[in-house]
């Protein structure tokens, strides 16, 4: 059983991300008949080079719109949602590195803001003094070494 008289509906489903096994549900409700499961379509769209990633340049494309509609203080997790809520799926990683070589001040702007900076800890002559009382709870410190 071959699925290549179901080579174009696969690509255009490929083409709008689409899964494996919803291709192959929507097969089976074609009426394709047995053996088009989704091991059966992982092996055609691997044999026939059907992929649903986007391109580099597409990526690149999409995040540089993307910042000039949502502004600069998105980072990779909010950017990676965002377009994912457009329609384009990438992976954060690479989301990120097009927001490193594309907006590069924007880049380091977020990555030097004081939420990323480690604070120094406060240190007492006296073993765990009690520094502070927030609620019910007492915070200690650390003793200085």
């Amino acid at each position: 059983m071959s699925l290549e008289p179901y080579r174009e509906v696969i690509t255009n489903m490929i083409l709008e991300h689409k899964t494996h096994s919803d291709i192959a549900e929507h097969l089976s409700q074609l009426g394709a008949g047995r053996g088009y499961s989704v091991r059966s379509v992982r092996r055609f769209c691997a044999s026939h080079g059907l992929r649903r990633e986007v391109s580099d340049t597409h990526l690149e494309i999409a995040v540089s719109t993307a910042v000039q509609e949502a502004g600069p203080t998105y980072g990779r997790k909010m950017m990676t949602g965002y377009l994912a809520a457009k329609g384009i799926r990438a992976a954060e990683s690479r989301v990120g590195r097009a927001l490193q070589t594309i907006h590069r001040p924007y880049h380091e702007m977020r990555c030097s803001g004081a939420r990323n900076l480690n604070p120094i800890p406060y240190r007492t002559q006296t073993p765990f003094r009690p520094k502070r009382k927030a609620g019910h709870v007492w915070s200690y410190t650390c003793p200085s070494n």
